[in-house]
């Protein structure tokens, strides 16, 4: 056990944890993907709101966020269909898990984002289980939590609605159960660990590779020998995977749906040195975050001492733990890494640059810290004046998390929800006006997340096109303008990715003066006078 002061500390940290957990839950901008979850959730599609929004009528913001809302009409089927037809890349157990939640606590931002703040307080046990299993070290697991819970990327995540704290939970649930049922060889432990993994398919379609990362360790580890163990894991796998061949079916059959709405991270092609930057920024934010989205010069020195940390952290583990624990985690750290980074670097895209596809790597390296800083803490192998520096290394290291945190908790927007970070200025010079129309030609979950910040004064038309049916978005240039209203005080145009041809066309349409006021990487916003 850690020290009676340490164990105090770490507690203290728990719960200042949970505090940035489920403080400010609604002030951040609701972005295009939790968006994407509400529609889900409530079981519409966005075939079905483009069909409904007359681009005639006006509308009230709150109007329509009825597409955000449970309807009774609509059931759990209408949230499975919905990922079936427009979202197969997403298997459906948070969405339905997130349906059930809605039907007891309602869809307000707060709402839909609590669950995910609710699950992201099972990683404290599921990690410190992992330690027993690994290290046998109740000061590891004690450490561990400590890591987790002041780190930037838990945080953001768990505040999030979406389904990576959910993942987050079942790798490491599913690992630990994993790790003991090789141990005890119980067929309960094995049955648990099976419905972890079929759980984990349902969740992320990437979970497979930790199922298969458990089997290389297992089939390392047991030097090649198919075992009464390894009989039992593959049974496990097995049924497992027939549990999920439902979704399997459905992505064979939406192959060239999902392929098309996941086909942004083979779209843009990006240099070496961008994806070494990207990758050390990345692991950065597993510790430190105060809202820096790119690779940054200022912080060169901070990110030397965390690759530093994390490359000699590594070293101890294999020296000085058994070869169960450290091939278990660099295994873990590996399977989700390599199949990525390799094919971003021998092939166009942005994969290993999402930070998402990580977790289970961020997961190991903080395993790793975990118990090269818990090995410093311990008073049979470090001298008690060598503790003192290791006392402060840790509460730096800590004190890097909470500082991030404080900051994340009080910050209006965030780096992860760039496609929408234009809705503040955007709403900010829409809501000065005293009687203000927006016409918004953008993607429905882009116009959805706006009107979370408009108020109520405001009227919205409508020309709504479908995000997932208009992924290319520049291609999007077609002029769908209806014939305005002249009841408003200031007429506001919105739209995605314009071309010079678009906005002529319009003047000579509608015989409108078009003056930009703003203009963002993704938005812009016109005002329009009458000539």
């Amino acid at each position: 056990m850690p020290p009676k002061p340490l164990r105090f500390f770490i507690i203290f940290i728990v719960i200042i944890s949970i505090f940035f957990r489920f403080t400010n839950l609604n002030t951040k901008v609701y972005w295009y993907d939790e968006v994407s979850t509400s529609l889900t959730v409530a079981g519409y599609t966005e075939a079905e709101i483009v069909q409904s929004l007359n681009k005639n009528e006006l509308f009230a913001p709150q109007a329509i966020q009825k597409y955000q809302r449970v309807n009774p009409e609509k059931t759990i089927a209408d949230t499975v269909i919905r990922l079936i037809e427009e979202n197969p890349h997403h298997p459906p157990f948070y969405y339905v898990l997130n349906r059930i939640w809605s039907n007891i606590f309602g869809t307000s931002i707060s709402a839909m984002r609590s669950l995910a703040a609710c699950i992201s307080l099972l990683a404290f046990p599921c990690i410190y289980w992992l330690c027993l299993e690994l290290f046998k070290s109740s000061i590891v697991g004690w450490t561990a939590i400590a890591l987790i819970a002041v780190s930037p990327l838990h945080l953001i995540y768990a505040q999030e609605a979406r389904q990576y704290s959910l993942l987050i939970v079942l790798v490491l649930f599913s690992s630990a159960i994993f790790m003991r049922a090789v141990r005890v060889k119980t067929l309960f432990s094995w049955a648990v660990y099976g419905t972890a993994i079929t759980l984990g398919l349902y969740t992320q379609l990437f979970f497979g590779l930790v199922a298969i990362g458990h089997g290389l360790y297992l089939l390392l580890s047991k030097g090649l020998r198919f075992s009464k163990t390894v009989q039992s894991y593959l049974v496990t796998l097995l049924t497992s995977f027939v549990m999920f061949i439902p979704w399997v079916i459905v992505l064979i059959n939406q192959y060239s749906q999902a392929h098309r709405l996941t086909n942004w991270v083979r779209l843009y092609e990006i240099t070496n040195k961008e994806l070494v930057q990207k990758w050390v920024h990345n692991l950065s934010l597993t510790f430190f975050d105060i809202g820096q989205a790119e690779y940054s010069k200022s912080f060169l020195f901070l990110y030397v001492l965390l690759i530093g940390l994390v490359i000699y952290s590594i070293f101890f583990l294999c020296r000085n733990t058994n070869k169960h624990s450290w091939l278990f985690i660099l295994i873990l750290m590996g399977i989700t890494t390599f199949p990525f980074v390799l094919a971003d670097l021998f092939s166009e895209g942005q994969r290993s640059i999402t930070s998402r596809y990580f977790i289970p790597c961020y997961l190991g390296i903080q395993l790793t810290i975990a118990y090269f800083i818990s090995n410093r803490l311990n008073t049979n192998y470090v001298k008690s004046w060598q503790q003192k520096y290791w006392h402060l290394a840790i509460v730096i290291l800590i004190s890097l998390g909470v500082v991030s945190s404080t900051i994340y908790s009080q910050a209006d927007n965030w780096w992860n929800k760039f496609i929408n970070k234009e809705n503040i200025p955007v709403s900010q010079i829409v809501n000065q006006a005293p009687k203000p129309l927006l016409v918004s030609n953008t993607p429905t979950n882009i116009v959805l997340s706006l009107s979370y910040m408009l108020e109520p004064k405001v009227r919205l038309q409508v020309v709504p096109l479908c995000g997932n049916c208009t992924l290319n978005l520049q291609a999007n240039e077609q002029l769908d303008i209806p014939q305005i209203s002249h009841d408003f005080s200031d007429i506001f145009l919105l739209k995605i990715y314009p071309s010079e041809s678009w906005k002529n066309a319009l003047e000579a349409q509608q015989k409108y003066k078009v003056e930009l006021v703003f203009q963002g990487n993704d938005l812009w916003l016109w005002s329009l006078e009458e000539r």
